[in-house]
């Protein structure tokens, strides 16, 4: 019977002392079995891909020539180029004075000396050559300014290895044996003139006549070959019998602009031309001026501006001058708007400076009648003793052009070809004219577009970690709203990446960096092309392959449960929307997936037991690729090119092994006349896991009242024919039924111990009676501990072995009335409440769970049993003496 109301505590610390001494006498405990460490995912190192230039096919890029004569950036100036940025400059001459009130005005600095042709200063302006800054050997180009960069002009990220060799069939420029391409033009200030019969034009190197003939053009037609590496020097020379050759305004003025990029050459001492690259194309024109009487008219150099619609605003000046220093003189001016086809007026008008009230004007119809006046004839001009007096009109013009405009119609040519850009006449009293042009640059707009793995981003919509530069092969200037933008160094995309002098040959390619994992698989849209319309558009497509994987890991503790559960847990990622997962497996596996697609993860178990895990929630980690991490509602949403590893962590919290023992009624023993009894023991350790096996030790006490003497202690399991016996049962009642011993999931050993014992005479029957003393003691109490830390106990009482209650004579002891008392007890964990079923595998593996993984005592106890052992020797030698 339980004995649950008597206090125990002096009888636990015998039975702790008891079991100490078995521990030491006992082979040992079993060893703890290692854990297995799960592999960890594997992480794949980023990469960066730089895409370089591509060409068109067939395609190769023009560099621009190293030689001095030929600029190594493209700087459109003059009839070729963009305008110099900014308003208008303001003439620098004096008002016109009052007519007829005679007084002399003040001198400008601008006044000639008497006696000389009157010269009208320029504007500062990109077309304008500057001085040969005592260089000398080569020509110099035009000074940089907004209409193109210059040599201090920071690199705006071109590739080094985008550059390439020469490919289109000209000379090597270095190769001074092959020649140069020249060509000489004459211009007069007289409409309709035919005065070059009176005119020889020459080109001279070391005073030998290279190049020459008759004027307006030599050669006649195309250009001359003349030695490259030579300065050249340039002649006009007049037939002096000519009629008008006393009405020039002054000597020949040359200026020279290379061909192919559009650039105005320096000339040294205004007529020499630094030596020429071979195959370098060099147009120079001489132009001769003039005078109608002491009257002359010149226009500056035009002004171009783009506005934020894409319009062109067009301005100049129109200068006339009264060179006389002694009377007064009359005339009309006539302007013409000769722009060419494909450029359209939207408004055009006029304003003379100086005066108050400024005369004005407008084209009424600018689209449809060119001309207009802007001074009738006979409109007075005065004049002074100290200097010219000019009057000076200021023409504006506001233009489109469409995008189809081809090459021609935009260019101002100087070689006496017909001409197109925005060309103007401004006529004077009907005999002389001042004529300049303005080429209108065309301009390029650069779309981008992202195809990443068939989904198509516009730049500014593309994913984080996408990224392109724009590289273009020349810079080009782009003047939105009138103003140089600052970001043309570094051309942007889905904009206007510049303008450039029609004809203008460039290679658009682009640097690109993308996040690891993800690779171009293509590119369209790079290489050279020649910009031959208004406005051409280019549309770069960059394709890109991004790989995404998704690992699964289902980690289980403890970690000797991998080997047992992991292959039979199934582990999915579902993509929204979806019912089929798109990636299924047991731990490890792993798939690519789709870039921004939400996947839920789940684990499902396919054995039974599962209910013995708990589960936490997955956690998922970047292995490679970059941007940021996104879980969301129990899954993860990849993005591109990122490698993730999500966990899901098991604990097994399944239950304790068990203990329970019962004690049967004593029975006499046969043969021994009534002096010795018999008592059997029945002991269950049982696993009620459905999952996991497990290893267990056994100690059995027979903590008997004094006065019972055993003469004989057995055990045995039957299910194994495993068995065994106290020694010396008298003096150490305790025995190891176990130690280590493997059971399988829901299995129980059940073990039987027999004790054959004899009563003392005079034993007191307080002893016998099942009612433990201070010690723990008493009948034939037998107490068992699993694993060191659970303790179960049964006793049978001999209390009736006396007639009257009080005294033991010997005599016959009559069975007890009750029956077997018994106890249980069982370890913390709670029992499975899930049972097999006929849908689920029942998993029974090898035991190879040790003690150590269920038992609470651990190296504590051990230490504890090691000090007690001094103790032991005391508990010992009491129960000899009794």
């Amino acid at each position: 019977m339980n004995i649950p109301d008597v206090p125990r505590r002096r009888r636990w610390t015998r039975f702790s002392l008891a079991l100490a001494a078995a521990a030491i006498i006992a082979a040992g405990t079993p060893g703890v079995a290692s854990a297995q460490q799960l592999p960890g995912p594997t992480v794949s190192a980023p990469s960066v891909v730089d895409q370089t230039t591509s060409t068109e096919s067939g395609v190769t890029p023009a560099v621009p020539l190293p030689t001095p004569n030929v600029p190594t950036v493209p700087q459109p100036a003059g009839p070729g180029t963009v305008p110099a940025e900014g308003p208008v400059p303001e003439p620098t001459v004096p008002a016109d004075p009052p007519a007829g009130h005679g007084s002399d005005p003040v001198p400008s600095s601008e006044s000639p000396k008497p006696g000389t042709s009157p010269t009208l200063p320029q504007q500062t302006d990109a077309e304008t050559a500057p001085s040969d800054n005592g260089q000398t050997g080569r020509p110099q180009p035009a000074a940089p300014g907004p209409a193109g960069p210059g040599t201090d002009r920071p690199d705006a990220g071109q590739d080094g290895d985008n550059a390439s060799d020469p490919a289109d069939g000209r000379p090597d420029p270095a190769d001074n044996s092959q020649p140069a391409q020249l060509r000489m033009v004459q211009k007069f200030n007289v409409p309709k003139a035919d005065f070059g019969r009176y005119w020889t034009l020459s080109a001279r190197q070391d005073g030998r006549t290279v190049l020459g003939g008759p004027g307006p053009k030599a050669p006649a037609q195309g250009y001359g070959s003349v030695p490259a590496g030579k300065a050249t020097v340039l002649s006009a020379r007049v037939d002096p019998d000519w009629s008008r050759a006393r009405d020039l305004a002054g000597a020949t003025v040359w200026t020279c602009r290379d061909e192919d990029s559009g650039v105005v050459l320096s000339l040294r001492g205004g007529h020499t031309l630094e030596p020429m690259a071979a195959g370098q194309q060099v147009v120079c024109t001489a132009s001769e001026e003039l005078r109608d009487g002491p009257l002359s008219v010149v226009k500056s150099s035009p002004v171009l501006k783009q506005d934020a619609a894409g319009r062109w605003t067009l301005s100049y000046d129109i200068r006339v001058s009264n060179t006389s220093r002694a009377v007064d003189a009359h005339y009309g001016l006539t302007e013409t708007l000769d722009f060419g086809p494909g450029i359209g007026i939207v408004s055009a008008g006029w304003t003379r400076l100086g005066e108050q009230p400024q005369p004005a004007g407008r084209w009424p119809d600018p689209q449809g009648t060119r001309s207009l006046v802007l001074a009738a004839a006979g409109t007075d001009i005065g004049h002074s003793a100290g200097a010219y007096t000019v009057h000076t009109y200021r023409i504006t013009a506001v233009v489109t052009v469409q995008a189809s405009t081809p090459e021609a119609a935009l260019t101002c040519r100087d070689d006496g070809d017909p001409s197109g850009g925005l060309a103007s006449t401004a006529l004077l009293n009907g005999r002389i004219q001042a004529t300049e042009c303005r080429t209108v640059p065309v301009r390029l707009w650069v779309d981008k577009v992202w195809d990443i793995n068939g989904t198509e981003y516009r730049h500014g919509s593309r994913p984080a970690g996408f990224d392109a530069a724009l590289r273009l092969s020349a810079l080009g200037i782009v003047e939105p709203a009138g103003g140089t933008a600052p970001e043309r160094l570094q051309p942007p995309w889905d904009a206007e990446a510049g303008s450039y002098r029609p004809g203008t040959s460039l290679t658009v390619a682009e640097k690109v960096d993308l996040p690891p994992g993800c690779a171009v698989t293509g590119t369209g849209g790079t290489g050279t092309r020649r910009l031959t319309t208004a406005i051409t558009r280019v549309t770069v497509r960059t394709s890109i392959e991004c790989v995404q994987r998704l690992t699964l890991i289902n980690r289980l503790a403890p970690a000797e449960m991998v080997q047992r559960v992991s292959g039979k847990w199934l582990l999915t990622a579902t993509a929204e929307g979806t019912g089929r997962p798109a990636l299924s497996g047991t731990s490890g596996t792993s798939r690519e997936v789709k870039a921004g697609t939400h996947y839920r993860l789940g684990d499902v178990p396919a054995f039974a037991g599962a209910a013995e895990f708990t589960g936490q929630p997955w956690s998922c980690q970047l292995d490679s690729g970059s941007g940021e991490l996104i879980e969301q509602d129990g899954g993860v949403v990849p993005g591109y090119g990122q490698h993730i590893t999500c966990t899901v962590t098991e604990t097994w919290k399944g239950p304790q092994l068990e203990v329970s023992k019962n004690a049967g009624a004593p029975v006499p023993v046969p043969g021994t006349a009534g002096s010795q009894w018999e008592v059997v023991y029945g002991i269950s350790v049982k696993n009620a896991s459905m999952v996991a096996p497990g290893r267990y030790s056994l100690v059995d006490w027979l903590a008997f009242g004094k006065g019972v003497e055993i003469v004989s202690a057995r055990w045995m399991l039957p299910v194994s024919n495993l068995s065994g016996s106290w020694t010396e049962p008298g003096s150490f009642p305790l025995a190891w039924l176990a130690s280590g011993r493997a059971i399988d999931v829901m299995d129980s050993h059940d073990y039987l111990v027999a004790v054959r014992v004899r009563v003392a005479a005079g034993t007191d029957p307080r002893e016998l009676d099942c009612l433990p003393d201070a010690g723990g003691e008493t009948g034939l109490m037998n107490m068992v501990a699993l694993n060191q830390d659970t303790v179960v106990e049964a006793c049978a009482a001999l209390d009736h072995v006396v007639g009257n209650g009080h005294r033991a004579d010997g005599g016959i002891l009559a069975p007890p009335a009750e029956g077997p008392a018994a106890g249980s007890g069982r370890a913390p964990a709670e029992p499975p409440s899930e049972q097999a079923d006929g849908g689920m595998e029942l998993i029974r593996l090898s035991p190879v769970l040790t003690v150590s993984s269920i038992d609470k005592v651990g190296a504590a106890t051990a230490t504890g049993m090691l000090m007690l052992v001094a103790v032991l020797v005391l508990f010992l030698s009491r129960l000899r003496r009794r």
